[in-house]
């Protein structure tokens, strides 16, 4: 990491950067380094702009405008980073740069511009001709774009009230000894009329499906090779009361499991473009709010994931880290804290997560899947019984009730809390010095491989089937 960041710097004295600046970008670029993408936004708002370097001042910008999910400051600042600053960028910083620019403005629908400037990367000899794993990547990244250029992908349609409400059941496979309810399903969905149980599965940015259903649900292939994983077009998703159409779904090869086999599966992507949800597991339903607020000046807990899933500043056993948010995760969730080995960690974890604590019965220790740091799972969420989603400010808020977690068995009519000794209960949060949150988090732009912002790596996948498969 350190020479990653040597080498960020030695960039800005290269381009005249003066020497009494240099502790300003020193700050700004190990952030940029560590994908400290909450650190670098507060950093960027305590600092005058002019102590930056200009070069770095709009890097820095593109970060947390793509990170932070601000399209507008994504697409001004990568706009003006080309427009001013390309003849100064390595080869491999310009071909991220050019890729992240290429998913922000698919992410607002821009996409025969993203299909123009993979086009452009190219053709730019960005890459070397030598490199054909990457061409070809970017190769397939611009047919994608360049067909979905003739859609309008996720274009949401809102009933006429201030609130739609998607109930959904927390459904017991039978896998596992206690394990409980450990998939979050909805019945009240159709995929291009057919009515469809799906399930909400926010440890994956995308929405999945088998390529059996696929073909069932007349899915609409996106590209011209479906011999392997490849995206596919639904043309209208109904939530409940929500109508979402030009839906994108990776279609992967059928697995052999039961529950999971004939259910789509829906990511986060889907859910960041609803932009406010409060997911409440006391009364199981998701509440959408029709007219998203706008942005405030809250400041944010919440990034994307370099897989473009979420994450949040939290708390586990008294240390801070980011955490992910899995609804796939059948556990409680994982922590990756040092020293510990792989194992179930004792119960009574204290978790503090978007102003509320609760205390686990137990957590997986180990390397946390994508995610340093850690990840709530399934049963971990549920324990805080209310959490509300602002995808415009990226804030999480969990609103944790005063009950015993006997109690809160009871009324879900499960037993997969009900351990001796454990309590959920709300907290106000303290203030705490800072620690160094984030420093293992690899970096998703800087030194970090292209596929990971292409393509998610394989042992996705290989978490997908097993998935599918239990």
């Amino acid at each position: 990491m350190i020479h990653r960041i040597i080498t960020f710097i030695a960039l800005l004295l290269s381009i005249g950067q003066a020497a009494g600046a240099i502790g300003t970008d020193r700050k700004i670029a190990d952030a940029v380094d560590s994908a400290d993408w909450l650190a670098l936004d507060s950093l960027r708002s305590s600092l005058p702009r002019d102590s930056i370097s200009p070069m770095l001042e709009v890097f820095s910008r593109c970060m947390t405008g793509f990170w932070l999910n601000r399209p507008d400051e994504a697409l001004g600042g990568f706009r003006e980073l080309f427009a001013t600053h390309s003849s100064s960028l390595p080869p491999d910083m310009k071909l991220r740069s050019g890729v992240m620019f290429a998913m922000a403005l698919s992410r607002e629908g821009l996409n025969e511009a993203a299909h123009v400037t993979v086009d452009h990367l190219i053709n730019d000899t960005v890459v070397p001709p030598s490199d054909k794993a990457t061409l070809c990547e970017l190769h397939e990244l611009a047919e994608r774009y360049g067909a979905l250029a003739a859609h309008t992908p996720y274009a949401i349609g809102f009933p006429a009230s201030e609130r739609a409400v998607i109930p959904f059941t927390l459904i017991n496979d039978g896998t596992g000894q206690n394990k409980g309810p450990l998939t979050m399903t909805s019945d009240v969905a159709a995929i291009n009329g057919a009515p469809v149980r799906v399930v909400f599965n926010t440890g994956s940015a995308l929405n999945i499906v088998t390529d059996s259903l696929a073909s069932v649900l007349d899915l609409t292939p996106i590209g011209g090779n479906t011999s392997g994983p490849h995206l596919s077009l639904a043309r209208e998703l109904s939530l409940g009361d929500i109508t979402v159409t030009d839906v994108p779904f990776m279609v992967i090869p059928s697995a052999s499991g039961t529950l999971m086999r004939d259910c789509p599966m829906l990511g986060s992507e889907l859910l960041v473009r609803l932009k406010d949800i409060t997911i409440d597991f006391v009364n199981n339903t998701i509440t959408v709010a029709t007219s998203p607020a706008r942005c405030t000046s809250q400041r944010p807990n919440m990034c994307l994931a370099p897989d473009g899933t979420l994450l949040t500043s939290g708390r586990i056993a008294d240390r801070d880290m980011l955490l992910g948010i899995d609804t796939g995760n059948r556990g409680y969730g994982t922590v990756n804290l040092l020293g510990a080995e792989p194992d179930i960690m004792p119960q009574g974890i204290r978790i503090d997560l978007g102003g509320s604590s609760v205390v686990t019965p137990e957590m997986d220790a180990g390397p946390a899947h994508r995610t340093p740091g850690g990840s709530i799972g399934l049963q971990g969420l549920m324990m805080f019984g209310k959490l509300h989603f602002n995808f415009t400010d990226m804030t999480l808020e969990c609103h944790t009730p005063r009950i015993s977690l006997n109690d809160f068995c009871k009324h879900k009519s499960t037993d997969i809390f009900n351990v001796p000794g454990s309590v959920i209960y709300r907290t106000v949060p303290q203030p705490r010095e800072k620690e160094s949150v984030l420093s293992t988090l690899a970096g998703a732009l800087v030194g970090g491989a292209i596929t990971k912002l292409l393509i998610p790596s394989s042992d996705y996948w290989d978490n997908v089937s097993d998935f599918l498969s239990d």
